[in-house]
């Protein structure tokens, strides 16, 4: 017992000394002066930096994955996978696919490793690799990992698209049925995905579908725009773009135009904006802040529409939402209408842009929870899982019920790290700036 507690002690020691000089230099970094080399240092510079990066992530991939053999189960992998991606400010998804990667480049890829640790290769080229060897067996990943990076000269020079091909070919090579497996494993992802507006009133629909049937929309959809064009109509100047954009809607929704569709929009905005007295933005399920004219137009809408606009409104000067409750175990109703849009109808989690499908009690009702708002938080199905898992726990930071700042959650990993969740401020308007004071010390303060 004492053994194995001076090794720990070591061990954090070891620890410790490596975060201390990784921060040393990050200080010497953020203020090392530039202006006085000259172009061909500040290339050497980017060069030697651009290394040092490679080096950095490879330290990383190996933290990762020590990690996440630390507790080899699925539970174990995804709980990792999420400290991993806060620890880096990435989204828990985005963390688990890191912790993924390092398993891979650490067990069965040492050549690229090692080619990241020495700086020839940066981590994203690192992750293209690894993810075109996915499939393979684990002797055909060894001989891969040797004949793609085991001379240096190998990669020198090579685009993203030529690394990925030359990649894929070695992977045919060793096993002609890895791309069949591959395309077989990957139709079972398919699915039509949408990204936020980017403020513009535009947003972007994506499909994951074989590229057969891509290949197909494609043709179908160009097809139908030539014949458009072709009609020569003087009325219609939209380009052959924008006609298949249009016909990609008209298509799906059997409307010209599709503005005749019953949809139920949650919008949250304030009661001035409303009444027109000022235009604070206001915020839209599935969009985003939205202007305050749009806002006026959605709850505008003619009846024959059939749109139904749920309107949630703020408290005046902080834009936070009034608190509810309820009596039951789960949150349902209103309730949970009102928790998913204080957060946005997105994810709680530090750095989670996914969707919050699930909303749930940070202090479970056994431990003696209430189903309230102060309890309560929206999360999407891989964040919710996590927590459940040992060492997690969420707790919400206590209010005064007039406490103008927003929900927060305080989130402990299993490591003993700390991270705050606030919610998404609500619309109001920007504070007024106070007038300018001037003091003014009498004349004695400029008297010789």
């Amino acid at each position: 017992m004492v053994a194995s507690s001076v090794s720990d002690m070591g061990n954090e020691s070891a620890a410790s000394d490596l975060q201390q000089r990784a921060s040393a230099l990050l200080s010497r970094f953020a203020y090392a002066a530039l202006d006085e080399h000259s172009d061909r240092d500040l290339v050497d510079l980017l060069r030697a930096t651009e290394e040092l990066k490679s080096a950095a992530a490879a330290l990383q991939a190996r933290a990762a994955a020590t990690m996440a053999a630390r507790d080899d189960c699925p539970a174990g992998r995804r709980s990792a996978g999420s400290q991993v991606g806060l620890a880096r400010r990435e989204s828990p998804y985005r963390g688990r696919e890191l912790t993924s990667f390092a398993t891979r480049l650490t067990e069965d890829l040492p050549r690229v490793l090692d080619a990241l640790t020495f700086g020839r290769l940066n981590e994203r080229r690192a992750m293209v690799l690894a993810a075109e060897l996915a499939d393979l067996s684990p002797e055909h990943r060894a001989e891969a990992d040797e004949r793609l990076a085991g001379n240096p000269s190998t990669l020198d020079g090579l685009g993203d698209l030529a690394l990925r091909r030359a990649a894929r070919r070695v992977a045919y090579e060793l096993d002609p049925e890895a791309p069949v497996r591959r395309r077989q494993k990957a139709r079972t992802t398919r699915r039509v995905s949408s990204r936020l507006s980017f403020g513009d009133g535009m947003s972007t629909i994506s499909g994951w579908v074989e590229d057969l049937a891509a290949a197909a929309i494609m043709t179908s959809l160009r097809d139908g725009a030539d014949r458009i064009l072709a009609q020569d109509d003087p009325d219609d100047d939209r380009t052959h773009a924008q006609i298949v954009a249009d016909l990609f809607v008209s298509r799906l929704t059997n409307q010209k135009h599709a503005q005749a569709t019953p949809v139920a929009v949650k919008l949250l905005v304030s009661a001035e904006t409303l009444l027109g007295d000022e235009d604070t933005p206001a915020d839209v399920e599935h969009i985003g802040p939205v202007p305050a004219s749009v806002a006026r137009q959605l709850v505008g809408l003619s009846p024959d529409l059939r749109s139904t606009i749920q309107r949630f409104f703020v408290a005046a000067g902080s834009g936070t939402l009034v608190a509810m409750e309820s009596g039951a175990r789960g949150f349902t109703g209103q309730l949970r209408d009102f928790v998913l849009t204080r957060d946005r109808w997105t994810c709680r989690t530090p750095y989670c842009d996914a969707p919050a499908r699930h909303v749930d009690h940070p202090v479970p009702v056994a431990e003696g929870g209430e189903t309230s708002a102060p309890n309560s938080g929206g999360a999407c199905a891989g964040c919710n899982y996590t927590k459940e898992h040992p060492g997690w726990t969420y707790t919400p930071v206590p209010r005064w019920p007039a406490d103008p700042r927003p929900h927060e959650l305080e989130i402990v990993t299993p490591t003993g790290h700390v991270y705050r969740a606030l919610a998404p401020p609500g619309p109001r308007p920007p504070p007024t700036p106070e007038p300018r004071r001037i003091r003014w010390d009498g004349p004695a303060k400029y008297a010789a």
